[in-house]
């Protein structure tokens, strides 16, 4: 899987940027539209690859993917895999776009990166 891949890559760069106290913000963008599945597995991939960080200090936030109707055309976005045409109601597909991650660590205090 490769959320795998993924936690590895984002446990070495909290090890090189990380100062105590950061949380810390994975903006999802793109790929698969499984969110639940999706954070789950990269949540135990962290657990296995950082057991230093805290569960409860990781968010992740998936932005709305561009969706097409399957009934009358129409283009939407939505976070939800099994979203629904807001016009006519139909089911949905994830237009294809390449997946991204943005690591973000934010300070205690509320600033940000």
């Amino acid at each position: 899987m490769h959320e795998a891949g993924l936690a590895m890559a984002i446990a070495e760069a909290l090890r090189d940027e990380r100062r105590a106290g950061d949380r810390v913000r994975l903006v999802v963008s793109g790929g698969s539209s499984a969110t639940e599945d999706f954070d789950a597995v990269l949540r135990l991939h962290l657990a296995l690859s950082a057991p230093e960080l805290d569960p409860t200090e990781v968010e992740i936030v998936h932005l709305p993917s561009e969706r097409s109707c399957l009934g009358c055309g129409a283009s939407f976005t939505a976070t939800v895999a099994d979203a629904t045409c807001p016009s006519c109601g139909a089911p949905s597909f994830v237009v294809p776009s390449p997946e991204r991650i943005d690591l973000q660590l934010v300070h205690p205090g509320g600033g940000g990166p």
